[in-house]
């Protein structure tokens, strides 16, 4: 049943969220309770839904984000569950996110919006980190001062570690905003007739060097495997020189990111990467494991979930059972032995599925080489963002970061609204 006035009408929910989202960081940097702002915004979009007066119409998106968040909600409440804060907030925001998901209503100018709010924050985020990262004393001498201290410690402790300066205690999450950025500019070069201006080569370039200096191997990857991908649906067999152009302008980006990265190399530059390089590309087998020590957790992950199978351990349980007191470092792991294969299938194929729903209307809008470049964008990003945590969370716990369902439930509200928008901009309907 469709309870709707309004139709076609944005009713300001997904701004909302990418609005708080963007500014998640003053939580956590200045020692006020994350739970506070999501509680707060939640207040707000009730106050936005009686005064707009309907319900969003309930869609296979919002059926299925909410069969993956209630198998999480319900094992964590569990009484072999872990009740630590993390575990209860994680619970809370899956289902303020969820809330949004079912109430947002988006229309052509809030997706565009949207990206831009997106694209604006991650080149902000960039600048800060590369300016910390150049001047260290910035933020020693400067900004930690304002701070709590709790963030103060966390920052010294990454750096240590050899990581970049967090933001909202966070070493993830502006790498987050950039991923979703770079794929909202990657669309409009792809899909749209947008050229590659002065512009979009800065942005570009401030975002990379940002993910350099923070210095995580797993979002790197990831993004690159992400982007690959996209531009293999960007590719079209019909349009021959378009495919030919496309296929070099890949090769020769790849041919110089390769170039500056051998230079690094050779000059000592690239900190935590080097392992990596040594020991995929030049075989190196002595140092350190570059797995860093992932391989070691999840063997004890596999271990414990072949002893108890079918509950597994407790939710959030597995850092009692090692040594290190870290997660698997691999959600799908984390799942199988902390809720059993009962609890893995559960949260498992909700999040498969809407990851293929998203490919397919992705798809279908990137095959329609006249659809508006916004729309695709949404889509591309809603997907993109999908399969970039998709594939995260084969070697880092991003389900179990604290920002973690902002990132995905906006994922889910571009999948939807961008079929949904590319259906009434079609001619004759």
């Amino acid at each position: 049943m469709m309870l709707t006035e309004n139709v076609g009408k944005s009713n300001g929910l997904l701004t909302l969220l990418t609005l708080f989202l963007m500014t998640f960081s003053v939580y956590a940097d200045f020692g006020i309770r994350r739970s506070y702002g999501y509680l707060a915004i939640l207040a707000v979009a009730m106050g936005l839904m009686v005064y707009h007066r309907y319900v969003s119409p309930i869609s296979r998106f919002k059926v299925w984000y909410w069969m993956m968040a209630i198998p999480g909600v319900f094992f964590s409440l569990l009484p072999s569950s872990y009740k630590s804060d993390n575990t209860i907030a994680i619970s809370i925001y899956m289902i303020i996110a969820g809330i949004f998901v079912v109430l947002a209503r988006v229309d052509l100018r809030e997706g565009k919006r949207v990206l831009k709010i997106i694209e604006i924050s991650s080149v902000v985020f960039s600048v800060y980190i590369i300016a910390v990262k150049i001047f260290p004393a910035l933020y020693w001498n400067g900004i930690a001062r304002f701070i709590s201290s709790y963030s103060r410690e966390s920052a010294a402790e990454l750096a240590k570690q050899g990581y970049g300066i967090p933001i909202g205690d966070s070493i993830t999450f502006a790498d987050y905003v950039i991923a979703m950025a770079v794929l909202g500019r990657i669309s409009r070069v792809l899909f749209s007739k947008m050229k590659m201006t002065a512009s979009f080569f800065v942005q570009m370039g401030l975002n990379l060097v940002a993910m350099f200096f923070e210095n995580r191997r797993s979002e790197i990857l990831c993004l690159a495997l992400t982007v690959f991908v996209v531009f293999l649906l960007s590719l079209d067999a019909k349009h021959l020189l378009e495919f030919l152009r496309r296929v070099l302008w890949f090769v020769a980006i790849a041919a110089v990111i390769v170039l500056v990265v051998v230079i690094l190399y050779r000059n000592g530059q690239l900190g935590r990467y080097e392992g990596l390089i040594r020991k995929v590309f030049l075989k190196d087998t002595s140092g350190a494991d570059v797995s860093g020590g992932r391989l070691e957790l999840w063997a004890i992950a596999w271990g414990l979930f072949l002893k108890n199978p079918f509950l597994g351990i407790g939710w959030e349980r597995f850092m009692a059972y090692n040594t290190y007191h870290h997660d698997v470092h691999n959600t799908y792991l984390q799942w199988l032995c902390e809720t059993g294969i009962i609890g893995f299938t559960l949260i498992f194929v909700p999040t498969l599925v809407l990851l293929l729903m998203s490919l397919r209307r992705a798809k279908k809008l990137i095959a329609d080489r006249s659809a508006n470049a916004t729309v695709v964008a949404m889509a591309v990003v809603g997907f993109g963002i999908q399969f970039f945590f998709f594939a995260v969370n084969v070697i880092d716990p991003a389900y179990y970061h604290l920002n973690y369902f902002c990132f995905f439930g906006i994922a889910i509200i571009l999948s939807e609204y961008s079929y949904r928008l590319y259906a009434e901009l079609l001619p004759g309907e």
